[in-house]
């Protein structure tokens, strides 16, 4: 048994690993120092072998020598020029997501409940997409994905009057933000630049730097709607610490682990690129900035379909949300002969969900989301029949 998946607040999270770490005696947290530089053989030859850190404190400048140098700093790590200053060669695949996300917290008023979903407590439209998640403590967060491109409505959106207003009025959405069952906690926050990330320091079989490691975000990432930043950089740092502890050569250690990384996370992390590429072009189309194509229209068809039926069949929804949440692959439900069936019973069922309004549709217009005085706007644009049924 190993872990597969984390549940918790970020931030609990976070101070409970900090308070387990702490404890440890033979680990000392130095809070007031950087790392601002690597001690690295220049012999202008590959592998380069990293042999500690130079820190930075308020103490002034030092050397740190370390058997191995782990680099956990997150997207914004700062070795990258150093080491290719070295003549080290890494192979990093990366992608814009090409989203934003705006956010407000709420909690529930007193005596009142969460409301009741078929499927998942969102609404998916072709040009945006707008979901609750609860928490704890009677909190949830509702959330808006827009494509980077719509300034305007990321403008009008951060305005939480505005945010709250156009909350209101998706239909799906509408009976969690209520007033009459809930309250905002503070205002609008806004989270940008994502993207997925993958590093290689192993090129055609060879090490191109020994005694260092990248893990968590430095390493490989994904968009943060999928939720596994924790969870994979624990996973990968258990696998580090499984083969440190091992003694083996540097140059094993560092293609075990890296082979280690890419069985265990690129299916999925390969998935999620695609769902956020697919999502752009969905985006593209229904605000107007492309033309669909038969390929296009075709996974449209398929992306809504499955949505409408997460909402009418609980074998479905449990299969695609156990691979969302890291149980199994995020794609293996599509492997599973039962499902298709499923599927087409939705299909075939959709006019008659309609009518019962399983999937409740209303939202604002474009030029709503926007905040453009209603005289000001341009008429509505008549969208593919595929976006119309992706977005509702």
């Amino acid at each position: 048994m190993r872990l597969r998946s984390l549940n918790s607040r970020r931030t609990t999270f976070e101070m409970t690993v900090r308070e387990h770490v702490e404890a440890l005696p033979e680990v000392t947290v130095r809070d007031d120092t950087r790392a601002v530089g690597l001690l690295a053989s220049e012999t202008g030859t590959v592998p380069v072998r990293v042999s500690g850190v130079v820190l930075e404190s308020s103490a002034g400048r030092e050397e740190f020598p370390a058997d191995a140098v782990i680099d956990a700093s997150g997207r914004f790590s700062k070795f990258s020029p150093e080491l290719e200053r070295l003549g080290v060669r890494m192979l990093t695949d990366q992608r814009d997501a090409n989203l934003v996300y705006l956010t407000r917290h709420y909690r529930l008023n007193e005596a009142c409940d969460f409301p009741q979903a078929a499927g998942l407590p969102a609404a998916i439209f072709g040009d945006f997409l707008l979901g609750a998640l609860p928490a704890d403590n009677r909190r949830f967060t509702v959330t808006f994905q827009i494509y980077s491109k719509d300034k305007a409505i990321i403008r009008a959106l951060r305005d939480p009057d505005h945010y709250q207003a156009m909350c209101m009025a998706v239909e799906a959405i509408r009976p969690w933000v209520d007033p009459a069952r809930s309250s905002p906690t503070g205002g609008v926050h806004g989270f940008g630049q994502m993207d997925s990330f993958w590093r290689q320091t192993v090129v055609d079989g060879e090490p191109q730097v020994l005694g260092l490691y990248f893990v968590g975000d430095s390493c490989l990432r994904s968009n943060p709607k999928f939720g596994r930043g924790c969870t994979w950089s624990t996973v990968a740092a258990h696998m580090l610490a499984d083969l440190l502890a091992a003694d083996l050569p540097a140059e094993e250690c560092i293609r075990r682990y890296e082979d280690g990384l890419g069985a265990e996370f690129r299916r999925d992390w390969l998935t999620m690129r695609q769902i956020d590429a697919a999502t752009e072009t969905t985006f593209e189309i229904a605000s107007g900035r492309r033309r669909a194509t038969a390929t296009d229209r075709l996974s449209m068809k398929l992306s809504a379909l499955v949505n409408e039926a997460t909402a009418s069949q609980p074998e479905l929804f449990r299969e695609v949300w156990t691979g969302y949440h890291g149980l199994q692959g995020m794609s293996d439900w599509m492997r599973k002969p039962r499902m298709w069936p499923r599927l087409v019973r939705a299909w075939l069922a959709s006019g008659r969900y309609a009518r019962q309004r399983l999937l409740p549709r209303g939202r604002p217009g474009r030029g709503e989301l926007a905040n453009i005085p209603a005289g000001d706007r341009s008429p509505p644009r008549a969208l593919p029949r595929d976006v119309l049924r992706a977005s509702g």
